[in-house]
């Protein structure tokens, strides 16, 4: 009754400011406002940040039942605390114990970790951290199949989803089954993958928990609902890429004298977006080869083929900015990268012998088998770029 009255307070001080709001209006910026304040004083993490995204997307209620959750302290179990250290210190023991001591610690650490999971059923622990970031994960992909754009909710469910312990989160969550998606999501293409995401965790949820392979195909509608989360986030940024990979296509088509450049270069990214879409995606070696023969008409034999790496170059440059990437008439750099991968990803190996000399990689030339005759000796750059080409530098991802 207080924390009603309290509330209603707030919002008729809100009105009194702001007389240009309605109830519902001032009711609804008190609840985000107090949402965000409990938010505030937390330290960040991704369900925080997911609790925040719901609250600006004006699901208050939800935002601030998990915030009240997550601002809640458990009373100290130093039972529960003691027990985990006795199963870790007994499993690290294992790992680097002699045969004869190995079971006798292995057989210590199940006893210990058994003796947890009957001291936390006994109400030791207040709630399954496990479970509260699914339930989490389930609201914040509802929310984002009802909106227009709910890329911003869906990122926050993605960050969160990429910390869950799938091996963890497969013996959980089949013993909760609400997780099912929503019977209208918008029509929006990232609020039908939100709901696809809900799909599969759903499945996840129905998956039995007889044999190992249950819960190895659990495991697996649990990844693929990652995916899904991701793709719903990313849905804006890959139509902005694609936006300028058409942009850049076009402008190398018409220098290079193509006469249907505009036709070419949309077709090229309609391509690309078919071949994303399928199962596997295609690779750039399939996207080469149509794309080069969709320039037949528009160039002669000896260039299409060129021109069509220098589009999939451009492609990878979009696609992996965080990459150098080499096609058909760039320069040789210096120093030349020790390490590249060529259309296919098969890897070539800088050779000191020469500036510019590469060698196809023992480990693809065994991939590849009785197919690699003509890759066992030395290329040189430029003959290498027009015959493989692109290539693109092997090196970790910059983050």
């Amino acid at each position: 009754m207080t924390r009603n009255s309290n509330r209603k307070t707030r919002v008729r001080a809100v009105m009194a400011a702001q007389p240009n709001l309605n109830f519902s209006e001032a009711a609804r910026h008190v609840d985000f406002t107090a949402t965000d304040e409990v938010l505030a004083a937390l330290a960040p993490s991704p369900i925080v940040a997911l609790a925040g995204a719901l609250n600006s997307a004006g699901w208050h209620r939800d935002a601030a039942r998990l915030a009240e959750h997550l601002a809640w302290q458990p009373e100290p179990d130093p039972e529960a605390d003691r027990l985990r250290k006795a199963a870790d210190v007994a499993a690290k023991a294992a790992d680097t114990a002699p045969d004869r001591r190995r079971e006798a610690l292995q057989q210590a650490s199940n006893d210990a970790g058994n003796a947890l999971s009957d001291h936390l059923d006994r109400g030791g622990d207040p709630y399954d951290d496990e479970m509260l970031l699914v339930r989490a994960a389930v609201t914040g992909l509802r929310c984002a199949a009802t909106l227009a754009d709910g890329t911003a909710v869906a990122a926050a469910v993605a960050d969160l989803l990429d910390t869950l312990r799938l091996d963890f989160t497969a013996d959980a969550i089949r013993y909760h089954a609400d997780v099912g998606p929503i019977a209208a999501p918008a029509r929006t293409e990232s609020a039908r993958r939100a709901n696809a995401a809900l799909h599969a965790l759903a499945t996840a949820a129905a998956t039995p928990a007889n044999r190992d392979q249950d819960w190895l195909e659990c495991i697996a509608h649990l990844e693929e609902a990652r995916k899904l989360a991701r793709a719903a986030a990313d849905v804006d940024r890959t139509a902005n890429t694609d936006a300028r990979l058409r942009e850049l296509v076009l402008a190398h088509l018409k220098t290079v004298g193509v006469s249907d450049a505009e036709q070419q270069a949309a077709d090229f990214v309609e391509r690309v977006r078919t071949g994303r879409a399928n199962t596997p995606p295609d690779n750039d070696a399939m996207l080469w080869s149509a794309t080069s023969l969709a320039l037949d008409t528009s160039l002669p034999s000896d260039r299409r083929e060129i021109v069509a790496r220098q589009v999939i170059a451009i492609l990878r440059r979009v696609r992996e900015p965080h990459r150098r990437t080499w096609g058909p008439g760039d320069k040789l750099p210096s120093p030349p990268p020790a390490k590249m991968a060529d259309i296919d990803w098969a890897v070539w190996m800088h050779q000191k012998a020469g500036n510019g000399c590469y060698r196809m990689s023992s480990a693809d030339r065994r991939k590849y088998g009785a197919g690699t005759d003509e890759y066992e000796g030395v290329r040189v750059w430029p003959f290498l770029l027009d015959g493989e080409g692109p290539f693109t530098e092997v090196s970790p991802a910059r983050k």
